[in-house]
């Protein structure tokens, strides 16, 4: 009767073994993706997901790997790694990108999106545009194979003074990224532009050495500016603009359906991420407006809108010349691109 229990036994083991072993057989690709955020905010958030639904439409065969960032180094060392194929995939912010990728700074203009309807627009713009088509040539003349764009939604300005108008920001000293396109439209504005470390920000807010700031919204809250600002304004002229990547001799050695299931995967999730940050900078909204009920969340109307937009968009100089300039060859046909996939997205 023992030997016949151990027997039982024994069969079962190897019966679940034969269950386990070929699902563990089924997995062809270990990879990692790294993020430029840490865990929670939008970049990671979409890493996971992408992982999720690329191991759903390979039936198991691809295991992605997410590492948040702060894991293994800083946003530039992530995108090296990415480029020279130590990091299968990387999920980054066209800022640190276009210092890599010159013509995506495009992607840095100011005012190029629509207030309403957004992320169906940004959507329509990666899968059927023009534009994409000419920003992957760029991409891939730097080792990337780029998936597709997606926005974790507008970034907005906390200040120290109400801004309505012109008027309201001429020689506040502003905090941007040290981007030359960023720094034109904001000098253009009338901001006295700044161009400081991130970890910096705070103690130049504490101690008025910055007036203001720009963010994207879940920034506002996980590095605590609001505590030291009484205003946060969306002057709807700057979308966080994510850029999902692939080393290029990776993607170019796969078999055409694994390249399928990495853009389409891509492309399925920009949409319900996009939407899905808006919805999340609404709730930090509202947790911040508990933490401080003093502080004032604003956004322009559209009427107060159109003295911003026109400088954004003002000949000779000015933010449109810096991109020119800096996107070289070919610069104002991705240029021309964007803007007519956007229109053409619209209708």
């Amino acid at each position: 009767m023992r030997n016949i229990r151990l027997s039982l036994i024994l069969g079962l083991i190897v019966g679940l073994l034969f269950l386990v072993l070929p699902a563990q057989a089924q997995v062809e690709y270990n990879w990692k993706m790294v993020s430029a955020e840490v865990e929670g905010d939008p970049m990671t958030v979409f890493a996971h997901r992408y992982a999720e639904l690329v191991k759903e439409k390979s039936g198991g065969r691809i295991e992605i790997e997410v590492y948040p960032y702060g894991t293994l180094g800083g946003e530039r060392d992530l995108v090296e790694l990415v480029q020279m194929g130590e990091i299968e995939l990387g999920s980054a912010d066209y800022g640190w990108l276009g210092g890599f990728v010159p013509q995506s700074q495009v992607l840095a203009l100011q005012y190029l999106w629509p207030m309403r309807d957004t992320a169906r627009v940004v959507h329509e713009v990666c899968e059927n545009g023009k534009a994409m088509q000419l920003l992957e040539d760029g991409f891939r003349q730097r080792g990337f194979h780029l998936l597709g764009v997606w926005s974790s939604g507008w970034q907005r300005v906390t200040s120290t003074v109400p801004i309505n108008t012109l008027e309201d920001v001429s020689g506040l000293k502003h905090r941007v990224m040290a981007n030359p396109i960023l720094v034109a439209s904001y000098n253009a504005y009338g901001f006295n532009t700044q161009s400081l470390d991130y970890g910096e920000i705070y103690g130049a807010l504490q101690t008025n050495l910055l007036d203001s700031q720009v963010q994207p919204m879940y920034a506002h809250l996980s590095m605590g500016f609001y505590e030291v600002q009484d205003y946060i304004t969306n002057l709807w002229n700057e979308l966080f603009m994510v850029t999902p990547v692939v080393n290029l001799d990776l993607y170019e050695s796969l078999p055409e359906d694994i390249q399928e299931i990495l853009v389409d995967s891509c492309l399925e999730l920009i949409e319900p991420m996009t939407n899905w940050s808006f919805e999340n900078n609404k709730k930090i909204g509202e947790e911040i407006k508990e933490a401080k009920p003093s502080i004032t969340l604003y956004e322009l109307t559209e009427e107060e809108v159109m003295p911003f937009k026109e400088l954004a968009w003002q000949e000779g100089g000015g933010p449109v010349e810096a991109y020119l300039n800096i996107g070289g060859a070919g610069a104002q046909e991705i240029l021309d691109a964007l803007l007519e996939d956007i229109e053409a997205a619209q209708k």
